[in-house]
């Protein structure tokens, strides 16, 4: 089959303005439920990560015999100490807590004895806010 040489192959510009405004207007409808999928998943992942600390916590304080404390903390080592103590949303931390007074005194990981920060999970990500009635829980056998 040959084509004949008067027959021109393409879009036409109305085709072309017919898809562009297509494309628009599904973009339109489907970007902003698409941040609320987002959103919506990022709300799921951090609810998780906090139930999970608290879990981890149990178990740690079941296996190792000893009093695990979570507490909020704004620099990823220790207990937060300035007037925004229940804002949680700076992230928080999970430890060993030897005297169980709900602050990390002397970390030291390769010493038994001492208070040992266990894992750290950092802020929240997004609006999210996560305020509390206290800066810490303990966990003890």
């Amino acid at each position: 089959m040959t084509l004949s040489k008067n027959v021109m192959l393409g879009f036409t510009l109305l085709e072309l303005l017919v898809t562009i405004a297509i494309m628009a207007i599904t973009l339109t409808i489907g970007i902003p439920s698409f941040k609320g999928m987002l959103d919506a998943n990022r709300l799921e992942s951090q609810s998780y990560d906090i139930s999970t600390v608290f879990s981890l916590a149990r178990m740690e304080a079941v296996d190792k015999g000893l009093v695990m404390t979570i507490c909020s903390s704004n620099n990823e080592s220790s207990c937060r100490s300035d007037g925004d103590k229940n804002n949680w949303a700076d992230g928080w931390i999970l430890f060993r807590d030897i005297n169980g007074n709900g602050s990390v005194d002397t970390p030291d990981c390769t010493d038994d004895t001492k208070d040992c920060v266990i894992k750290v999970w950092s802020a929240l990500s997004g609006p999210s806010v996560l305020t509390a009635t206290s800066n810490f829980a303990s966990y003890a056998t």
